[in-house]
C-alpha cells in the first residue's frame, strides 16, 4: 500500500492521470461495456485519481457510483475535490460491500498488482449483480509470471488458466484485445 499512497501523494502523477495524458483506448471500450447495460449502479475498484468517475458522470448523471482505492491519500484527494462520500478506502482482496450490491463492478489496471487474480475476481463477482469488467494493462501470456517489485506485484497471467477460472464463474464472458490491453467482460448468469 505504501507505493500507492506515495504515488497518489504526487500531484504531478495525480493531475497527469486526471488530464488524460495517460489515455488508453481500452478505457473507452470498457466504458461502452458499462453503458450498454444501462446500469443504475457501479463500483469502480482502483479509482486512483477518479478518471472513470469523471467520464461516467458525464454520461449518466444519476448513477449510484462508489469508488474504492487502497490509497487513503487518493480517497482524501477525491473526497476533497468532489465534497461527497462516494469514495471509500478498501482493498480489491476484501471489498467492503454487500453481495450483489452493484449492477457493474469495474477494475482497471489493478489485477496485475494483486498477489494472484482468483481472490479479487471472486470479490468483484460477489459484489456485482449483472456484470464484472476487468481491464489488464498487458496481454495474457502462456505461463504465469509473478513479479514482485519492491512493495508491489507486477504480474502477467497465463491465458488458459485465467480463462478457465473465468469459465468457472460464467460461460457468458468476452475478451477484447485493445492496444495491448485486455478488457474482460463477465456477465452473471
Amino acid at each position: 500500500m505504501q507505493h500507492w499512497d506515495m504515488r497518489s501523494a504526487k500531484d504531478d502523477w495525480f493531475n497527469m492521470m486526471r488530464n488524460g495524458k495517460e489515455k488508453h483506448l481500452s478505457h473507452d471500450v470498457a466504458e461502452e461495456c458499462i453503458f450498454e447495460i444501462n446500469p443504475e449502479s457501479i463500483l469502480d475498484v482502483g479509482v486512483g485519481p477518479g478518471v472513470t468517475y469523471e467520464r461516467i458522470r458525464e454520461r449518466i448523471k444519476n448513477i449510484k457510483y462508489v469508488g474504492v482505492d487502497i490509497s487513503q491519500i487518493a480517497i482524501n484527494k477525491l473526497s476533497e475535490m468532489y465534497g461527497n462520500n462516494i469514495f471509500v478506502q478498501g482493498s480489491l482482496m476484501n471489498l467492503p460491500m454487500d453481495d450483489n450490491s452493484f449492477d457493474v463492478c469495474y477494475t482497471r489496471h489493478t489485477l496485475e498488482h494483486c498477489e494472484y487474480y482468483e481472490k479479487p475476481i471472486l470479490e468483484l463477482f460477489r459484489v456485482a449483480k449483472k456484470r464484472v469488467i476487468i481491464t489488464l494493462f498487458h496481454e495474457l501470456i502462456n505461463d504465469d509470471k509473478i513479479v514482485i517489485k519492491s512493495d508491489r506485484y507486477l504480474n502477467y497471467y497465463d491465458r488458459s488458466k485465467f480463462i478457465n477460472f473465468i469459465k468457472t464463474l460464467s460461460s457468458d464472458y468476452t475478451e477484447i484485445s485493445v492496444d495491448n490491453n485486455i478488457v474482460i467482460i463477465i456477465n452473471k448468469e
